[in-house]
Parts: C-alpha cells; sequence; structure tokens
C-alpha cells in the first residue's frame, strides 16, 4: 500500500502548528542524535525507552518515505552545506497511528565522514491527521472486501437513491457503468419468486423487528442464469424521526454452495425414491410368501409340519424386519418420517413388547422380566408404534447379546428437574459394550463378526436414537465389559385427557358385525388375491374379488359393499383413481375403502388420504392385521 500523502499542503491555524526540531548523523538507519525524546512523546511513544534502545529515523519512515528522504539528500551533492525540502513524509510508530509531518533538512558535510542533518518536522495538523486515517480505514476495507469477493451496496430508502460497487455487478456478469444506480436494477435481477420474501425481510429490519437484514434469493446473470445470492444489511443512519437514511449492505455468491446443496437433496430423494421402489418390489412377493403362511397355518397339518411352517414364517418376518429398516432410516435421513401422536398406554405396550422375545430368551435360558410401576390406565400422549420400535429394538439387542442372568423392561414416571418424563430401562447380563460411541452408527459396527454370528443390518439402535429425538426424548447407555449394558429412553409424559371410565367390552357385538361385513376386494396379483380371501376365510369372511379400479368401481355401483381392500397400482385404473370415481359417484352411500400397498412411504401414504381412502393396510400384512381393519370397519356402520 502506497503511503505517499493524498493530501496537498494547505495553511495552518492561526496558531503555530507543533515543531519538531530532530538531528541526525547520515549513517546506515539514521539513528537521531537529538530531538529523540520529543519526537518519540509526539508519537505517542515512551521517552524513557531511549535508556535502551536508540531512535533511528528509518524505522519511524516508510519505505515510500525514506526513498523520499534519500532523493531529496542526493538532490543536494556532497560538497557544500546545503538545505532541503522533503515535502510531506508519514512518520510511524510501530502500529500507532501515522502522523504526517512538513520535513526540511539542513545538511552538513564532512569531508573526512558521514554528513550531520538536522531538519524541522512540522505537523501537518489533526484534521489533516484525521482524515488520512478515515482514508487509510477505506482503503483497507476495500481491500478486505477485494479479498473476499463482497458485492456492496449503499441505499437510501427514503430517497431511493443506491449505490453499488464493481464486484457487485461482476457477480451478474456486468460491468459497473452497465449499472443504474436505483432500486430497479437490483428489483427487476431478482428471481420473481424470491422477491416477496426480499422485501418481508428487508421491511422487517427497517421497522426494527430484526436486529439485521439477511435473505437468500436468485438473481439473473447477464448470460440468462441464476446466480444465488447471500443478501446482508443493516440500518446504519436514522433521522430525528427513526426514518432509515441509510442502509447498507453487501452480496455474496453463494450459488456453488447452494447447487451442491440442491445437488445433495436430490441425491437423498433419488435414493429415498429408489428404496421406495425396492421396497415396493419386495414387499408385494413377501405378502404372498408370509400370507400364504398364514392360511397355510389355519388348514390340517402335523406336528413337524407346523415346525416347518414356524421356522419359514420367522425367516420371512426377519426379511421384513430388514427391510424396514433400511426404510425408516432413509425417511429420517430424508425428513419424511411422520408420526402418529395419539394416547398411550404405557403398561400393555411393556407387556406386548417383552411377549414378543419371551420364547427367545427361554430358549436361551435367558429370564426375561417387563415390569411398569406407571399405574394402570393412566395414558400418554405419544407415537405408540415409534416407541413400541425402540422398546423393540433395545430389548432384542438385550435379548441377542445375552447368553445367561437376565434381561429386564422396566418403565417408570420420573423428571428432569423440571418436567415429568416416561423412563423406559432396558437392561441386561450381557457381554458388555467396549466402544459404546460406536454403536450409534447405523454403518459401523464395535465387531465386524456381529453381523455375521447374530444377523440384522446394524441400523437397529441408530433408528431408535434418532427416534428418539423425534419422540422429543433421548437414550443414554452405560457399559461395563463382561458384566452387561443398561439403556435408558426418556421421553416427555405428556398426559392424555382422560376419557371416562372405559365402556363395557363390545368385542361380541363386533364379531358379530364382522361376520356380516361385504368386503370387495380389488387386487390384479393373483397371489394376493389368495392371500386376502383365505385370511377373510380365516375370520369367517367371504369376498368378492375383482382385479382392477374399473372393475371395482362397476361392482360398487351394482351392489352395496361395507368396505373395499382397494390394492393401488392396477392395470386400467388404480386404486387411487377408482377411490375418487366412488366417491364422487356414491358420496353418503360409498363404502369405506382401506389402502392395500407395498408403497409405506409418506407420500404414499398421503396420495390415498387425499384421494377419499379411509385406511392404510401395508403389505406384507398380517392376520391380526386385517382383523383390526375390519373391526374398525364394523365399528363404523354403528
Amino acid at each position: 500500500m502506497s503511503r505517499t500523502s493524498p493530501f496537498p499542503l494547505e495553511p495552518g491555524p492561526t496558531s503555530p502548528p507543533p515543531i519538531e526540531r530532530i538531528a541526525w548523523v547520515e549513517v546506515p538507519g539514521r539513528p537521531l542524535t537529538a530531538g529523540a525524546a520529543s519526537l518519540l512523546r509526539h508519537l505517542g511513544g515512551d521517552p524513557d525507552s531511549l535508556e535502551t534502545e536508540e531512535l533511528r529515523l528509518d524505522d519511524l519512515l516508510t519505505p515510500a518515505g525514506r526513498r523520499q528522504v534519500d532523493e531529496a539528500l542526493a538532490r543536494g551533492g556532497d560538497s557544500s552545506e546545503f538545505t532541503v525540502q522533503v515535502g510531506q513524509v508519514d512518520l510511524t510508530l510501530e502500529l500507532r497511528d501515522s502522523r504526517w509531518f512538513d520535513l526540511s533538512v539542513h545538511v552538513v558535510p564532512d569531508g573526512d565522514g558521514p554528513a550531520t542533518c538536522t531538519a524541522t518536522a512540522v505537523d501537518l495538523g489533526a484534521a489533516l491527521n484525521a482524515e488520512y486515517a478515515l482514508a487509510q480505514k477505506t482503503e483497507r476495507l476495500e481491500l478486505v472486501l477485494e479479498g473476499t469477493q463482497l458485492g456492496m451496496w449503499d441505499w437510501n430508502p427514503q430517497t431511493g437513491a443506491v449505490q453499488f460497487n464493481e464486484r457487485w455487478a461482476q457477480m451478474l456478469g456486468h460491468d459497473l457503468s452497465e449499472i443504474p444506480f436505483n432500486l430497479g436494477s437490483w428489483q427487476s435481477r431478482v428471481h420473481p419468486d424470491d422477491l416477496d420474501a426480499c422485501f418481508a425481510d428487508i421491511q422487517a429490519h427497517i421497522e426494527e423487528r430484526t436486529p439485521a437484514y439477511e435473505n437468500v434469493h436468485r438473481m439473473r446473470h447477464k448470460d440468462g442464469s441464476w446466480v444465488y445470492i447471500l443478501d446482508r444489511g443493516k440500518v446504519v443512519r436514522r433521522d430525528g424521526d427513526g426514518n432509515a437514511v441509510r442502509f447498507t449492505g453487501t452480496h455474496t455468491d453463494i450459488t456453488a454452495q447452494k447447487r451442491a446443496e440442491l445437488e445433495a437433496k436430490e441425491a437423498t430423494r433419488a435414493k429415498s425414491m429408489f428404496l421406495a421402489t425396492m421396497s415396493h418390489e419386495i414387499r408385494t412377493p413377501l405378502n404372498g410368501v408370509l400370507g400364504l403362511l398364514q392360511v397355510l397355518e389355519g388348514t390340517e397339518l402335523s406336528t413337524e409340519q407346523r415346525e416347518l411352517l414356524s421356522m419359514i414364517t420367522h425367516s420371512g418376518e426377519h426379511l421384513l424386519v430388514l427391510i424396514n429398516d433400511i426404510l425408516d432410516l432413509t425417511k429420517i435421513e430424508a425428513g419424511e418420517l411422520a408420526l402418529d401422536w395419539q394416547p398411550t398406554d404405557v403398561g400393555p405396550l411393556i407387556e406386548s413388547t417383552a411377549s414378543l422375545f419371551t420364547e427367545l430368551a427361554r430358549n436361551k435360558g435367558v429370564d426375561l422380566v417387563a415390569e411398569s410401576s406407571i399405574d394402570d390406565g393412566r395414558r400418554f400422549v405419544t407415537d405408540p408404534h415409534r416407541l413400541r420400535q425402540i422398546l423393540v429394538n433395545l430389548v432384542s439387542n438385550a435379548v441377542k447379546f445375552t447368553d445367561q442372568g437376565r434381561v429386564e423392561l422396566r418403565a417408570r414416571l420420573g423428571d428432569d428437574g423440571e418436567a415429568a418424563q416416561l423412563v423406559f430401562t432396558v437392561v441386561d447380563s450381557g457381554k458388555g459394550i467396549l466402544d459404546t460411541a460406536a454403536i450409534w452408527d447405523g454403518f459401523r459396527q464395535e465387531d465386524a463378526t456381529i453381523s455375521r454370528t447374530h444377523g440384522g443390518t446394524g441400523l437397529g439402535l441408530t433408528i431408535s436414537r434418532q427416534l428418539a429425538v423425534l419422540l422429543g426424548g433421548t437414550i443414554e447407555v452405560s457399559s461395563v465389559v463382561g458384566r452387561g449394558s443398561t439403556f435408558e429412553l426418556r421421553l416427555p409424559a405428556e398426559a392424555a385427557a382422560t376419557t371416562g371410565p372405559e365402556a363395557a367390552s363390545v368385542e361380541p357385538a363386533l364379531d358379530a358385525a364382522i361376520a356380516h361385513l361385504r368386503v370387495l376386494v380389488a387386487e390384479d396379483n393373483p397371489i394376493n388375491q389368495r392371500v386376502a380371501s383365505g385370511m377373510l376365510r380365516r375370520l369367517g369372511l367371504t369376498a368378492t374379488m375383482v382385479e382392477n379400479g374399473r372393475e371395482a368401481l362397476r361392482a360398487c355401483v351394482e351392489s352395496p359393499f361395507d368396505l373395499v381392500l382397494m390394492d393401488i397400482h392396477m392395470p386400467e385404473m388404480d386404486g387411487l383413481e377408482a377411490t375418487v370415481e366412488l366417491t364422487e359417484r356414491l358420496g353418503c352411500h360409498c363404502p369405506r375403502i382401506v389402502a392395500l400397498s407395498a408403497d409405506v412411504s409418506e407420500q404414499g401414504a398421503a396420495d390415498c388420504r387425499a384421494a377419499g381412502m379411509s385406511g392404510f393396510l401395508e403389505k406384507p400384512f398380517r392376520l391380526a392385521d386385517l382383523e383390526a381393519v375390519l373391526r374398525e370397519a364394523a365399528a363404523a356402520l354403528d
């Protein structure tokens, strides 16, 4: 940076300006022999420092100033005494502010040695030095802006006057000379879809509802493309009435970052779509396998056949768990996992979770204990399906990695010092965990042999922790190698509204109602037709079968039905289109329609609700799931 004075020498004030008189011998560094203490004090230094080190003129001069003195002395020659006007020089002591002096030097040559120089340094005044200090700060700011590649804008909201710097224009592919200095230069280039949000954020800051202005929007480049701009600013001056009169800020080109973000989102979306498609393709035949096994279970079988049937069913259900783990993780990562908040009785949920592992624990010789100290009948608002999923994962791991001793599943009420909490604890006497941090990483297991020995995706704990966060809680683990592990799940204990005494059991009445339900099944896959009809027969019902949505529409128009089990993906007319048609044609006489689908994505479920369906039965479904749908349909008829 040049330190040559940018200011012309102006007449001083009426009072004499400060003058420093100094002397030095013309040797390298130009050590001062007189006036050092006074000059040092003038520059804000400590004269006492001269006791330990000398003050040299060259140390006070900038490189440009040293050249200026060298050139002035050279003009006088070296044969006789002379006086030379050096001009304005900038003297700086270490990192303190600079001061400008008008310097004249009287030189006395010495034929046998260095010349002696005496000088008069006239302080050019506080105003000039302050102006130069401001110029220095401005220049430093410009260098910073140049280095950070920020575009600058300065706007007066009262007059509409706007100023931009060169970088502001360059971001959009223009020279500054091509940009009119008015608000329209900015407004006309902002993407129409982003403009309202920009003005809303600007107005919020002008009205002092936000401490600063910040907005990300697209602006049109000269080549027609769109540039993503991070726009930040602040009102720096207001008039006496509080009106903003100076609003200044910066533009940062974040196109590369934004494109990377959008590409990452698109990659996540594509992955989600791929996994959803694969899930659908796998679930459809798996529905046939597991469904027919349940139909077969209702036939006369030998003991050996039942054992083989149980093994096949277990293998199929294990495959379904693996598919669900992968799909759930994908949904969570994409932010697409919706929760179903409803009043939940913790006691039965604990018991049903433990019952899934009773036989496995017994076969291993492990005691499985499930207890709840929460009063029976008290209900709390949560998502019971996701809570059960977490507990199933924790208990499954505990039983899997415990070869002797016991596994405990307990529920109680606790608090975190501020609010009541539901506390679920799973304790085992298994092998313990060496690296408790690694278990939460679904793609890295503490021991690579685990998946070979025990199977599974290794995603269970990863999903459980993320589900706990979605439910507003936490999971913590403590473990001692060789002694076992303790997992503690804490969730908010939001009590559900009481609904008064429970009504008398209606099970017998519902059973009778189910037996008289008129059911239509719309399913194009012959195997899944067989699954649905076989399960319905086990529940005492005979259903009408059709192969597509058009046939379902015709059947419902010609005959009354209480329930339609509607596949989504069918030829000629799919299930969604058929549902819309049925709703429009039959109105209040339209039967209850429940989706049969292997598409378990949130979007798939949302599409079914939007079409007018009353429920969703995901493939593969169990006999108990189908029975629950029938009970809901029977209850809706009352």
